[in-house]
């Protein structure tokens, strides 16, 4: 595990160095976030301390900037560093719940106080490549006694290390770690923050660690478990971040040989064994290599030791070990500097064709390359204006390829050429300046669009004399706004101009069209000669590149009567539909529970039981008229009028009245036992009044009830305390 850990790591750092073209191989920018939590003690995480020997090889080995960030046991081993309140509580401790960990709350944001603070909050910075003393403080520095897994607030460290970098050098972070931490969402946003700075995170993960987190964070992630499968991690590593595909790497007593490519500018070889590797060496047609570029070991861990060889000679090389164990295995890492270049042009026309020129320089000499030995083996390729070319070689020995195209816009346009071969994988930006002309110099415009009706459009050719050269890009204005239902456009062979809309490209020699669109049910209108459009270069107000166009149309649309009569029919028919309903909404209706016990005399009527209203058929509202019965003088309720002796009717004000009929004498029983006649203007009724019409021993007599009686307003039926 710790030999797949070392040389997976070793990989990415190398290759980062290079992972920019316009750089040189001598500049990187690392920091290495290492888990120094307890339960790394713990078997099948990194009681070797494996993570300890390779952060050594890494400052041996990597060139530029480099620092390592530990974790912080907040709370016990480093309880001055943020600022926090003490609880008073011990917990268990988050990596060793059998051990008690003061509780602390936070009184600040201790991420941003670890980016933006000077103390650089368990950060350490390399003084130099292979600084022995930076080296010798990297045992205490790594000691992993953190009694949690703060990364978050690691990775803040290291972000604000990063953005005291002003130079445009490629950035890494590399997270040696079991991939665990208790504050997801703070470490998940910190990669965010670092990968929209345009850092690569690179997650190597210990024995048992849980690849979870860092796989949901969209992290490249390595999970190390065993020695074989080392140098797979090794050429993922070095695939994501060098973008070179070749690699070569293997364990020593089954395969010690290696391939080198030709036109490789540097090499790293790592070689990598247990504690007894006391030295290693590469032989090839040029003889033996030493294994002096760097070198370091660590009692459980292993121990390691570096070659390193500048253009080497292109061949086969064997691995040579003294000690190191049965799985001493080697990782070589490959650096051919080959930088793609746009040779033509530096300056184009917008709308006329070009041939895009790339070639190959040498990173070390910036020669052109031109050896087919060297070239024919490359894939050159161009992406501009969201295309992709291929770039065809152009002679022989000559080194060039192109390949045609034309700009459809102006300015400083990115073109980004890419070279691709078994060694490299490499992309550069060249900017092109784009240009075009125009210049118009007569006068106003002016068309005629003729007559037409609703739902048409007229469109005239646009005739002008003008300086155009190049695609350019043109928008409209519209200077007067037009009635309802029309639409003014200008349309050209690549789209539409429309009044404030989107800039459209125009060649020059293309047809302009001038059109006015009506929509169904317009109104008519017209246009004498009035000046209505403006056309003129996209985002410039110079004088000669605007143009004026005045208008003349004759709309022969709808008249105001035909463009809104469907709406005043609808409207009315509206009002009818809603007088209609109301009509049955706005009547008062018989109170539920109403109902009237009717007899012969006064005996049956104190044994009759009240009858509903409502089990008479047709008693009840009608159109815009209240409730309303007729009380017959067959002792029935009845809708209509004939033969009738009295009525109920509803009153929106006064609530339930009884009226007498058909020149009846309807008369009401008082409190005091007396009766009186009822006036033709009626009387209101309440629950328990009894009324009459004729004689006690010959007449009808009625009594109105309702099932609950309740006092109310106006309206409403209620019990009668008047005594009439």
């Amino acid at each position: 595990m710790a030999l797949r850990i070392l040389l997976s790591i070793f990989a990415c750092v190398v290759t980062t160095a290079i992972a920019r073209p316009a750089l040189a191989t001598s500049q990187a920018d690392v920091t290495v976030v290492v888990d120094t939590s307890t339960s790394m003690k713990d078997p099948g995480y990194d009681p070797e301390r494996t993570s300890l020997l390779v952060t050594k090889l890494l400052t041996d080995v990597v060139p530029g900037r480099l620092a390592v960030v530990r974790l912080l046991s907040l709370g016990v081993a480093d309880p001055s560093l943020f600022p926090a309140k003490p609880t008073g509580r011990t917990i268990p401790c988050e990596d060793d719940p059998t051990q008690g960990c003061m509780q602390v709350e936070a009184t600040t944001d201790w991420g941003e106080l670890a980016r933006l603070s000077p103390q650089k909050y368990g950060l350490l910075e390399r003084p130099r490549r292979a600084d022995g003393g930076f080296k010798a403080q990297l045992d205490a520095h790594l000691d992993q006694n953190a009694s949690n897994s703060m990364f978050d607030i690691a990775f803040r460290a290291s972000q604000g290390a990063f953005e005291q970098q002003s130079e445009p050098i490629p950035q890494t972070l590399i997270w040696l770690s079991d991939g665990r931490t208790k504050n997801e969402p703070g470490l998940k946003q910190s990669i965010r923050d670092l990968q929209a700075d345009g850092v690569a995170i690179e997650a190597v993960l210990f024995g048992r660690g849980d690849p979870r987190l860092a796989e949901e964070a969209g992290l490249p992630t390595q999970v190390t478990s065993n020695p074989a499968e080392l140098m797979k991690a090794f050429a993922g590593v070095f695939r994501r971040i060098m973008r070179a595909p070749f690699e070569q790497d293997g364990v020593v007593a089954n395969r010690p040989d290696f391939e080198m490519k030709p036109n490789v500018d540097e090499a790293w070889v790592v070689i990598y064994g247990d504690i007894t590797l006391s030295n290693a060496w590469l032989e090839g047609s040029t003889g033996k290599v030493q294994t002096d570029f760097a070198h370091d070991s660590l009692q459980r861990a292993g121990a390691y030791r570096v070659a390193h060889m500048t253009s080497p000679s292109a061949g086969q090389y064997t691995v040579h070990v003294q000690g190191g164990g049965p799985g001493a295995a080697f990782a070589v890492v490959q650096l051919a500097d080959l930088m793609p270049v746009l040779l033509e042009p530096k300056e184009a026309v917008s709308g006329s064709e070009i041939s895009l020129v790339g070639g190959i320089r040498s990173g070390t000499t910036g020669k052109l390359l031109t050896h087919p030995s060297i070239v024919d083996e490359l894939t050159l390729s161009a992406k501009v204006d969201g295309q992709t070319v291929e770039l065809t070689q152009v002679g022989s020995g000559t080194g060039k390829r192109s390949a045609p195209h034309t700009f459809s816009q102006m300015g400083p346009v990115p073109v980004e050429v890419c070279v691709k071969s078994d060694l490299v994988d490499r992309c550069a930006e060249e900017i092109v300046q784009v240009s075009g002309h125009f210049k118009y110099s007569g006068g106003p415009l002016h068309l005629d669009l003729g007559t037409l009706n609703e739902d048409s459009e007229s469109c005239r050719p646009l005739v002008f004399e003008a300086e155009h050269q190049g695609n350019l890009r043109f928008v409209l204005k519209e200077l007067r706004s037009t009635p309802t239902g029309h639409h003014l456009e200008v349309r050209v062979p690549n789209g539409v101009l429309e009044p404030g809309g989107q800039p459209v490209s125009v060649a020059p020699q293309e047809g302009w069209q001038v059109c006015l669109v009506t929509a169904k049910r317009t109104p008519s209108s017209s246009s004498n000669d009035e000046l209505r459009l403006a056309i003129h270069l996209a985002d410039s107000d110079v004088p000669h590149h605007h143009l004026d166009v005045h208008l003349t149309w004759q709309v022969d649309g709808l008249s105001w009567l035909e463009r809104w009569l469907w709406l005043i029919l609808t409207i009315l028919s509206l009002a009818i539909a809603a007088f209609v309903i109301y009509g049955f909404i706005w009547p008062r209706r018989f109170p539920s529970g109403l109902a009237l016990a009717i007899a012969a005399d006064l005996e049956d009527l104190e044994e009759q039981q009240p009858q509903p209203i409502t089990q008479w058929r047709g008693i009840g509202i009608g159109w815009y008229r209240n409730a309303r019965a007729y009380l017959t003088s067959s002792y029935r309720l009845s809708k209509n009028k004939a033969g009738a002796v009295a009525r109920l009717q509803m009153d929106r004000a006064t609530g339930l009245q009884v009226f007498p009929e058909a020149g009846s004498e309807l008369l009401y029983e008082t409190l005091d036992g007396d009766w009186k006649p009822v006036a033709l203007e009626g009387r209101r009724g309440r629950a328990g009044h009894i009324f009459r019409v004729g004689s006690l021993d010959e007449g009808i007599l009625f009594r109105i009830s309702l099932s609950r009686l309740t006092p109310g307003p106006p309206g409403s039926v209620g019990r009668d305390s008047s005594t009439g």
